[in-house]
């Protein structure tokens, strides 16, 4: 049999050279949100029934990897031994055993080569010379041959790999399974340690799953999640699981543990299903939410610290659309010291997650709510006849939801990652044209079967802001050069029309067309002299003829927002972060003025009737969400005041009226708003 047939394994990716064995291993840690750390412990061992996960799982580190350190063997296996006879668990409900075993197998990231491998086996060698009867040291050995394997064969994907690549990956996992062969062979009693690593082994090889390994450890241990999480992997249609089988095994394994742990078991089939499919679990797997929640009741009544699985209780929660569960567990979590793998090793998402995920996100006087499943929203889009609203998400997410109802209708994915800020749709021509992150170029996307393509003329380019016509038949594309210019793209022939230069500009902050479309509204950072003092500057572009019909210094920052009045005979600006002028376009007067004293304003919008202007606006306070008024209607003909729509918290960053009584707003706290105005000023 070849290395390719026998070694399932080697045609699936890794992003590590422990492949899926690291993976695997560490997946119930970032279930928790634990990570292996450094950190001291105390002195006196604390008590498991009292003392945290996290300052246990400290203690129980360095404690294994000082007796690691110092080969001391008798006390690694008297401490493993001890774990696995009395199936220790921390008070979150993960196994002590199989975390020390994670700690012991662990290397340092200059250790993974030949030679660190090399010390690492010879370090277990020695280990088992001392003690031939030991379980961990076998377990532990089985473990590294399959690290050792991958790192031979490498973490490319398959035809990556060279020949004696595949050779030393099964010759070295092979390895492994003779090791578990000769200690299923002894008389030890096995657990769910052996288990859990012959299913690792078994995805491997290619080996089938046997689910009676998991009634032998669910027998004595109801509440092990380790063996679930295996199996439950093994059961993914990546490796052995036909559609439903892993739904199956859920209901089963629930059916055979509820007398004693209710539908724990449940929580953690659910969150493998998670990873991987991600947001299109339920496209996938038929799985049932309501045994989800109920198993997360389970957890806490049976593992009293929340805390520790508390961030990916309420992140799977919001991924459901179920924010009230989101909400309360948000609220149990303790302490910021997660594992940061969920928000993509960011802290400051991190926290930026957590801090709008709090229980007035759902207050306000709006008609309806919509939230995202789960990444930031960055870009809203109204359809032209204004029964939904597609959003683009942080990620090149698109959810597209009903302002009916509020009911997700569709989600998919964007071919590549963009900015979302940088994008804009075409109803007519069914197309978002975007910007993208590190590479080059106009991308456009069909919003109908979901394909790509790079716009040939603007390869080398990356457009630093885009703006479709109301006619939607030009492409306005903004330049980031010192010598600012505007790509006009005509959007039914494709071809790039004029180019409109700004002189002795060095930004384009915004650009917006005129309601019939003949002029551009293009608002710029300028030098005023050569001694590089700067001011911003608005200047109206004839688009039929590219000649500037007008031109004008009136900001004295950065423009975030401008608007048209729906006559074409008003612009409305903002003047500088807190400020709103509205200007007659024929005289470049301005004829009206709004400040907002607390906040920065961040987008406009006139009514259809042209009597109201719609400001919304960017709280700079980010440690108090509702710092400010964050968007409020101001009749600008008749008062320098303002009503305010109470809801938003963190800012607005769009705005579009359906209708002169309905508003629909995009904020900076992931909600999306729709407002019956006439009802929502009165609360």
């Amino acid at each position: 049999m070849s290395s390719k047939s026998r070694i399932r394994i080697c045609s699936r990716p890794s992003r590590h050279p422990l492949g899926r064995l690291i993976l695997s291993v560490m997946l119930l840690f970032n279930v928790y949100g634990i990570a292996v750390a450094a950190d001291s412990p105390s002195p006196v061992a604390p008590d498991p029934a009292v003392t945290s996960s996290s300052e246990m799982r400290k203690h129980d580190q360095a404690k294994l990897r000082q007796w690691l350190a110092d080969r001391q063997f008798v006390e690694l296996d008297g401490f493993t031994d001890d774990l696995r006879r009395s199936r220790g668990k921390y008070r979150d409900g993960q196994s002590r055993l199989m975390y020390a075993l994670a700690v012991l197998q662990q290397m340092k990231k200059e250790e993974l080569n030949d030679k660190g491998y090399q010390e690492k086996l010879q370090l277990l060698n020695d280990w088992l010379a001392a003690r031939p009867d030991s379980v961990t040291a076998r377990l532990l050995l089985a473990k590294i041959w399959i690290g050792y394997g991958w790192l031979a064969r490498g973490s490319g994907y398959a035809n990556t790999v060279t020949p004696e690549g595949w050779r030393l990956l099964e010759e070295r996992v092979l390895k492994s399974k003779a090791i578990l062969d000769d200690l299923q062979k002894s008389s030890t009693k096995l657990g769910a340690d052996y288990y859990c690593t012959r299913l690792l082994l078994g995805r491997g090889l290619g080996e089938a799953p046997d689910r009676k390994w998991v009634d032998t450890v669910l027998k004595d241990d109801p509440g092990n999640l380790e063996i679930t999480n295996e199996m439950a992997q093994s059961l993914l249609p990546r490796w052995f699981g036909a559609p439903g089988e892993l739904e199956e095994f859920a209901d089963d394994v629930v059916e055979r543990t509820k007398d004693q742990v209710g539908d724990l078991q449940y929580t953690c089939i659910f969150d493998v299903a998670v990873s991987y499919h991600g947001l299109d679990v339920f496209n996938h797997f038929h799985l049932d939410w309501d045994k989800f929640r109920k198993g997360l009741v389970d957890r806490e009544r049976l593992y009293p610290d929340v805390a520790s699985f508390a961030p990916w209780a309420a992140r799977t929660a919001q991924l459901q659309g179920d924010y009230d569960t989101a909400i309360q567990y948000a609220a149990k979590i303790e302490s910021d010291d997660v594992n940061l793998a969920y928000w993509g090793n960011d802290k400051w998402q991190y926290l930026e997650w957590k801090t709008r995920l709090n229980p007035k996100m759902k207050d306000g006087g709006q008609e309806l709510l919509i939230l995202p499943r789960l990444e930031p929203p960055r870009n809203w889009n109204v359809t032209p006849d204004g029964q939904a609203v597609v959003i683009l998400n942080e990620g090149s997410l698109i959810e597209v939801f009903s302002l009916t109802n509020g009911d997700l209708l569709t989600t998919f994915h964007l071919p590549r990652q963009v900015f979302p800020l940088k994008s804009r749709i075409s109803w007519k021509h069914q197309t978002i044209y975007s910007s993208v992150y590190d590479v080059g170029g106009l991308h456009m996307t069909s919003l109908t079967d979901g394909q790509a393509k790079l716009y040939p003329e603007l390869a080398k380019e990356q457009p630093h802001r885009l703006e479709v016509s109301p006619d939607e038949s030009l492409l306005a594309i903004c330049h980031p050069d010192y010598e600012g210019h505007i790509d006009l793209l005509d959007l039914k022939t494709s071809k790039l029309g004029k180019s409109l230069p700004l002189k002795d500009s060095d930004f384009i902050y915004n650009v917006v067309f005129s309601p019939d479309c003949q002029t551009l509204a293009v608002s710029a950072r300028h030098y005023v002299n050569r001694m590089g003092v700067k001011t911003s500057k608005l200047t109206l572009f004839n688009v039929k003829t590219g000649a500037i019909a007008a031109s004008w210094a009136a900001a004295t920052a950065s423009v975030q927002g401008m608007a048209w009045s729906p006559d074409g005979q008003q612009l409305a600006v903002v003047n500088s972060p807190a400020v709103v002028c509205v200007y007659d376009v024929k005289t470049q007067k301005k004829v009206a003025e709004y400040k907002d004293s607390k906040d920065r304003v961040s987008a406009l919008a006139f009514s259809p009737d042209g009597k109201t202007i719609a400001v919304g606006s960017r709280s700079l306070n980010f440690i108090d969400p509702a710092a400010g008024e964050t968007l409020v209607l101001w009749d600008y003909a008749k008062t320098k005041s303002a009503r305010p729509l109470k809801g938003h918290q963190f800012g607005v960053g769009y705005l579009h009226y359906i209708d002169n009584t309905t508003l629909v707003s995009g904020g900076n706290d992931w909600t999306t708003r729709v407002w019956k105005l006439d009802k929502a000023l009165k609360q």
